[in-house]
């Protein structure tokens, strides 16, 4: 899971900041395809973040800094996933701005809406009111 500017494809490579959890219990960070190495160990109730603050990307788990990426982001930054087994689960998932170290208050959050397919189709922003929703046909 992370943040990503586009969603091309289903895999973990297109997601531009992304905690990666093997399933043997280790943590890695990736940017696209480019590893950022392996950061110890993860187990169920940890709480693990993405966010970017004060202009950069920087990742955490229990509140604690991982790492700084040194890869500046392109706006706008999208949620993106990538779930490698069939069956598998993100659990207690909060999307946020404007709480947290270095947040912006003044941050606008727009909700992409996709079709079957999976292919994003509207645009809402934080009001959700259908007057400001823009469509993608």
């Amino acid at each position: 899971i992370g943040l990503s500017n586009g969603d091309t494809n289903q895999s973990w490579e297109d997601i531009d900041f992304c905690l990666y959890l093997n399933a043997d219990g280790t943590i890695y960070i990736n940017e696209g395809s480019n590893g950022r190495g392996n950061f110890g160990a993860y187990a169920t109730g940890d709480v693990f973040r993405v966010a970017v603050e004060g202009g950069v990307v920087k990742y955490r788990k229990n509140g604690t800094l991982l790492y700084t990426s040194t890869v500046p982001p392109t706006y706008p930054l999208l949620v993106d996933t990538s779930l490698h087994d069939n069956g598998s689960t993100l659990s207690n998932v909060m999307i946020g701005a404007g709480s947290g170290s270095g947040a912006s208050s003044s941050a606008n959050i727009h909700w992409l809406v996709a079709d079957q397919l999976g292919t994003p189709r509207m645009i809402f922003d934080q009001s959700g009111s259908q007057a400001t929703m823009s469509r993608h046909d």
